[in-house]
């Protein structure tokens, strides 16, 4: 595990030579037509440089944008960079360099439950347009990327940049983006070969640069005809010509102008046939290098001459171009590459001559870096050499720490490149990846990766098959499978060497979990409290966050909300990191409860960022739960219901059992709310199908009675009253608590006063209020609307008078008599219409299609209404409606 503060994992630096343009070759010919053709990359949301290799489309960029390389931010890509979370921190970084924004991305995608790409991006883009920054991002090389996510999100980019954000890619092949579109739309600036390829005039200034003397009309001709303007092709040739005398330069030409198709063969042959012994051997064998500095070009080959090489490689102009160093590498060393195109010359010639020759080098080249303490590096060449026993044991011992750093799904990609044999025997490497999938809600996955696992166990060392138990428990508790999840549970804290801390605090979250899905709160809250110290013992971040967020709901439920506060206050040494995200958005809750709207306004953004950030599917749920109730307190019925949307949305990417439940029970009361009655039956039953029990199995049972309440049929209330009766009488001083025992008595106190029973429904209430005071419950009563409101007003219990003060001020003057009630003028039939479709739920726009009117005028009709009848919120709007029987189809 990584040794960040509390367990915050350090995520792997970023190479800043990737985040830099190349500086132009000292020889450059200058081409003012291209350079004006490509300027105009800030005048178009995508510029598209496709060209194969060697045509100098990373050249012309750079001449073309140099003038303004403040606002450029570059990211040279490589093969790594296939994987959508590390491409998007490349992006992130070089946006952070040029405008300030973009850490958001870099921050989030270093951790290992990374979010969907296009929450990020969002947040990205928003930055950027309320700064209103200027940016050009370029990608250079995006051929060497092929994920579908990371092209899905360059899409999202596109169609939801701000006005000064612009994107130039450069490619050998036309990425799997809707180019037909931005091109019908205006919005694609095309430089492709054609317009790449040197003119006889640049081919004779690029030939007159490079060999320091001035060449004839043939010799241009022949090489303009043989390479068809490809500048690589005229820079090789040119070193063909290097030190030429007239018959060589005239057998050249004959030879290029009849040879044309095979024009790379020959002119690397003659570039070769022109270096000495030594420098040949040199070049041929750094080849075989990804990247290399003289140092390890010599571990390699063990000669020892390779920084003169290296010297004279460059002097000869032999491709040879600054490269950023390996992940983990040796600092301090400047490191090289070949120009790709004459890399790949090189080792077809070099394999020609000894196939065996570069996997013994790159299998040298595994053992050096690993030596110098640069894994990944060390797996690389490890795998592309055929050692693949020590590229399953170097991927053992780093596995945990690529999860960790965001990294697992360059865990995946590593594993499948393994024989099935060496893949057996990566064993941890498949165990921390199983933790990645736990964490991005893939429990599907992940049931199949552990009953893999679980047939090799006899396999796995004593600490690997309490790992292969731990992750066992806690996908039994995510599933709502308590008792399995329980004694898996017992098996790990049995089986688990007694250092091996992460296991243990895993083991400890499960059972805690487990406790918690079985009612037992007390010794929930117990397990949990147990956890948070060996989670921060083991360096865990992530478990001791969720240990801290659900001690906070199970306090909450207690009815504790000063426990509740106090225990979600921000881990220490790791402000700002994700794992903080589902703690704060608990203190959220108890803070929203106590009605300090003000205190959850301030902490839920940054919370809910966090929750982005970390990408973990069952805090974002709750993020969402949590704004919808803001939203509702704040009296806007739109953004509620659309916080609830979005999180019925999120649970579809994997959460565990009880927060299905606890989306089925507000899903329920706001459909409820909406008179949508039998949508509100229909999610509260797929609710209960889930078998929740403890506190969600209250929520469950609490959200069924407000919709008796609302609906009212026949036998409803009676059904409603014996609901609020068990829950009062089982809601005990400790489990579940006194937090569901003051929720019971609120619905239930609604419930008698619905039934004519207005002293018992001043008893039930009186006896909430008592119990609220302690601790400050406020949103309990006021989410219980009108009829809770008129009890209070009769109490006299200055308690009450405390809550009251908290609805909003029309139910405040309707229950005290402030003002009197005016008058209602008659619903028009419009407005009648209007009404029975705000009752549905239905938006602004649907309704307007509905009635064939403009959503204006629907907005007109609605404030009319509220004037009219004296309420501020589509909810009040409705029930105020129902009451006075303006929601019959009749008309009356």
């Amino acid at each position: 595990m990584p040794d960040g503060p509390a367990g915050v994992p350090t995520p792997e630096p970023i190479p800043l030579a990737k985040l830099r343009p190349p500086t132009l070759h000292p020889r450059h010919v200058a081409r003012a037509a291209l350079t004006t053709r490509l300027a105009d990359a800030w005048r178009s949301p995508v510029t598209l440089v496709s060209a194969p290799a060697g045509f100098g489309k990373t050249s012309a960029l750079v001449a073309a944008l140099g003038a303004d390389a403040a606002r450029v931010a570059w990211v040279a890509l490589d093969e790594r960079d296939d994987d959508p979370q590390r491409f998007f921190r490349l992006v992130g970084a070089a946006l952070q360099s040029v405008t300030g924004h973009g850490a958001v991305l870099e921050r989030a995608l270093s951790t290992p439950q990374a979010p969907p790409v296009p929450v990020l991006l969002t947040a990205l883009l928003n930055a950027l347009s309320a700064a209103r920054s200027e940016a050009l991002l370029c990608l250079d090389d995006l051929h060497l990327v092929a994920d579908r996510q990371v092209h899905e999100g360059l899409e999202f980019l596109v169609e939801h940049a701000p006005e000064g954000l612009r994107l130039v890619i450069a490619t050998r092949a036309d990425p799997p983006l809707p180019l037909h579109r931005w091109r019908a739309r205006g919005q694609l600036l095309e430089v492709r070969a054609d317009e790449l390829r040197l003119s006889a005039d640049d081919t004779a200034e690029m030939l007159t640069r490079e060999l320091g003397r001035p060449v004839g009309e043939a010799t241009v001709a022949a090489v303009l005809h043989a390479t068809e303007g490809w500048a690589a092709g005229v820079r090789l040739a040119s070193l063909a010509l290097v030190g030429a005398v007239d018959t060589d330069e005239r057998a050249l030409v004959e030879r290029l102008a009849h040879g044309a198709g095979y024009a790379l063969e020959y002119l690397a042959e003659e570039v070769l046939a022109r270096l000495d012994g030594p420098l040949a051997a040199f070049v041929l064998d750094a080849a075989a290098l990804d990247a290399f500095t003289p140092d390890l070009v010599d571990a390699v080959t063990t000669r020892g001459d390779a920084d003169a090489r290296l010297r004279e490689a460059r002097e000869r102009g032999l491709f040879v171009q600054a490269a950023p160093p390996p992940e983990g590498a040796p600092s301090g060393a400047a490191w090289w590459r070949f120009h790709r195109l004459f890399r790949t010359l090189l080792r077809g010639r070099a394999n020609a001559i000894d196939a065996e020759r570069e996997p013994l080098l790159r299998r040298r080249a595994a053992a050096w870096f690993e030596d110098h303490g640069a894994a990944e590096a060390a797996l690389e060449y490890a795998l592309s050499s055929g050692d693949t026993r020590r590229g399953a044991r170097l991927l053992d011992a780093r596995a945990y720490d690529l999860v960790m750093q965001g990294r697992a799904r360059y865990v995946e990609r590593t594993l499948e490149r393994l024989p099935a044999a060496d893949r057996d025997r990566a064993q941890r490497a498949r165990l921390a990846y199983g933790w990645a999938l736990l964490l991005r809600g893939r429990y599907d996955d992940l049931a199949q990766l552990t009953s893999v696992l679980q047939d090799e166990a006899q396999e796995l060392s004593a600490g690997d098959r309490a790992q292969l138990l731990a992750l066992r428990a806690v996908l039994a508790d995510t599933r709502g499978r308590a008792h399995d999840a329980l004694a898996l549970a017992y098996e790990v804290l049995d089986a688990a060497p007694e250092g091996d801390l992460v296991t243990r605090a895993t083991a400890q979250m499960a059972l805690a979990g487990a406790r918690r899905e079985l009612g037992e709160i007390g010794a929930a809250i117990a397990a949990y409290e147990g956890a948070i110290p060996l989670s921060r013992a083991a360096g865990l971040a992530v478990p001791e966050g969720l240990a801290r967020a659900h001690l906070g709901l199970l306090y909450l439920q207690r009815g504790q909300l000063s426990k509740a506060i106090s225990v979600t206050q921000p881990l220490e040494g790791a402000a700002g990191h994700p794992a903080t995200a589902a703690a704060l958005l608990s203190r959220c809750s108890a803070l929203l409860e106590r009605d300090e709207l003000a205190a959850v306004r301030a902490a839920l953004p940054e919370a809910t960022a966090l929750a982005e950030r970390g990408g973990q599917p069952a805090v974002l749920v709750n993020a969402q739960l949590t704004w919808s109730r803001l939203h509702e307190a704040d009296g806007d019925r739109h953004r509620a219901d659309a916080a609830l949307e979005a999180a019925r949305t999120l649970v579809e990417r994997g959460v565990p059992t009880w927060v299905r439940a606890l989306v089925a029970a507000r899903s329920c009361e706001a459909s409820a709310a909406a008179g949508a009655f039998d949508a509100a039956e229909a999610q509260l039953v797929g609710g209960e199908a889930l078998g929740a029990r403890g506190p969600v199995s209250a929520a469950l049972a609490l959200a069924r009675v407000r919709l008796l309440l609302r609906r009212r049929s026949p036998g409803d209330l009676d059904a409603a009253l014996a609901i609020t009766s068990a829950l009062v009488a089982n809601a005990g001083a400790s489990d579940p608590g006194d937090g569901v025992r003051i929720g019971a008595l609120v619905v239930q106190a609604s419930t008698q006063a619905a039934s004519g029973d207005a002293s018992s429904a001043h008893t039930s209430l009186a006896r909430a209020v008592r119990m609220a005071e302690p601790e400050g419950f406020v949103r309990t009563f006021v989410e219980a609307g009108l009829e809770c409101a008129a009890i209070l007003g009769r109490l006299g219990h200055p308690y009450a008078r405390r809550l009251l003060a908290a609805f909003p001020s029309e139910v405040r003057a309707r229950v005290l008599g402030a003002t009197p009630e005016p008058a209602l003028q008659a619903a028009t039939r419009r407005e009648r219409d209007i009404l029975r479709a705000l009752a549905t739920a239905a938006t602004y726009g649907r309704i307007a299609d509905d009635l064939g009117v403009s959503v204006n005028t629907v907005r007109f009709h609605v404030k009319n209404l509220y004037a009219k009848l004296g309420v501020g919120t589509r909810l009040e709007a409705v029930e105020r409606a129902r009451m006075l029987g303006w929601l019959g189809d009749d008309g009356t």
